[in-house]
């Protein structure tokens, strides 16, 4: 990986600059030129660094990380009653992410788990529903289909 990182900007004739195993981190990544660089969202929230790299800037991998839950928003959610983590939420549901990277899942509900009250008018006209990681970004399941099956009540 740290070879990677270290060519990500060679057809554009700039290189940084990596070092791997140092007590610091598993991986240091050094901006050692003259011009600022930016990394893809995903990758620096895998990496737990900073998107932008301003020159002579470093960061430290201390480890990879990679998401470890779905989160499952809905807007149709009452955000007043629902509660996570002691703060008000859209949350639906969530999981812990199991399988391989883009391995085909299956993830059954508990019979367990709690209904969610939901703030609704006489009407619904439409649902929003999204897939977030833990950072609350909306995951990315690189044009991989996903579905949803609802049970409305």
């Amino acid at each position: 990986m740290a070879e990677e990182i270290k060519g990500l900007f060679t057809k554009y004739n700039y290189e940084l600059q990596t070092d791997i195993n140092q007590p610091v981190g598993q991986l240091i990544i050094r901006n050692v030129g003259l011009k600022p660089v930016e990394f893809d969202r995903d990758l620096a929230n895998m990496l737990g660094i900073p998107r932008k790299f301003v020159p002579y800037s470093f960061a430290f991998v201390k480890r990879l990380g990679s998401p470890t839950t779905y989160f499952i928003h809905c807007d149709l959610i009452d955000t007043e009653r629902n509660l996570f983590n002691g703060k008000k939420t859209d949350i639906l549901a969530l999981f812990d992410v199991k399988g391989k990277p883009f391995e085909k899942v299956r993830y059954q509900s508990s019979p367990q788990e709690i209904l969610r009250d939901c703030s609704t008018d006489e009407f619904i006209n439409s649902i929003t529903i999204s897939v977030k990681d833990e950072y609350g970004e909306l995951f990315d399941f690189n044009g991989l289909p996903l579905l949803f099956e609802l049970e409305l009540n």
